[in-house]
């Protein structure tokens, strides 16, 4: 499944349409790609409250972050690299592909 939108809460309750079905849920790509805030800043705050959203939930096996052009800056593909300790489940794909782990 894929995900684009900027709202952790509304992530949330995406992830959870899936969990009915109880299988591993994938998110193969999800960004914040529309929205209020698409700046580096604002994915950087996204990226940072989306993360520990998914690490936790049990149903999730694996998610990608995923952007391009602009929006795969090297401020924040380094901001995902802070998560290398703590990020189980997760890949950065930017201009060039970055694992957490």
């Amino acid at each position: 499944m894929h995900w684009y939108n900027w709202s952790v809460a509304e992530l949330q309750f995406y992830l959870g349409l899936f969990r009915r079905f109880n299988k591993p849920i994938w998110l193969t790509e999800f960004a914040c790609a529309y929205g209020r805030d698409t700046c580096a800043a604002g994915q950087e705050g996204y990226l940072r409250a989306a993360v520990p959203l998914l690490e936790a939930d049990a149903h999730v096996f694996r998610y990608a972050w995923f952007s391009g052009g602009e929006l795969a800056g090297a401020r924040l593909l380094e901001s995902a690299h802070r998560y290398a300790d703590s990020v189980a489940k997760g890949v950065v794909f930017g201009h060039t592909c970055t694992h957490l782990r």
